[in-house]
């Protein structure tokens, strides 16, 4: 548990270096890696004016094949579960190969087919987002890492 305080301090250390997302989470993917078996970790926000989800953060650059900027999600019914989800507030993982349930799958990259934590972001100003952690080929995420997370 002082281990992940010390990460956790890291972290936060860092986020509060930079006022951009797309430039903190560059330097905290690799304090994150020490301990969770990451390929890519990505900060998404949803647009509501655009009907998109928008990949604003990059955290492993290359790492994970065609991350495009923007996408469309699906439909009402998804922008209504991503509201849901971000409001309860709770970390999801998902295991590679199901269906999401809880979260709208626009969330998800398409090219990603390994297990995702999913970290809810809830700013005070500005739109809802989330953060993806994506594990490695061949590795799964642990409740170790979802407390991480």
């Amino acid at each position: 548990m002082e281990h992940f305080q010390s990460v956790l301090l890291n972290v936060w250390r860092e986020a509060c270096r930079h006022i951009r997302i797309s430039e903190s989470i560059a330097t905290m993917a690799p304090m994150l890696l020490r301990d969770m078996p990451l390929a890519q970790v990505l900060v998404r926000r949803l647009d509501p004016a655009q009907g998109t989800v928008e990949t604003v953060g990059v955290g492993i650059p290359g790492a994970v094949g065609s991350l495009s900027p923007s996408r469309p999600w699906s439909s009402e019914r998804d922008s209504r579960r991503w509201q849901t989800w971000i409001r309860r507030g709770e970390v999801t993982r998902h295991t590679a190969g199901t269906v999401p349930r809880s979260f709208p799958p626009s969330l998800l990259p398409d090219d990603v087919n390994t297990d995702v934590l999913l970290v809810p972001l809830r700013p005070e100003v500005g739109q809802p987002g989330a953060l993806l952690l994506v594990a490695r080929a061949g590795t799964h995420f642990n409740e170790r890492h979802k407390a991480l997370a």
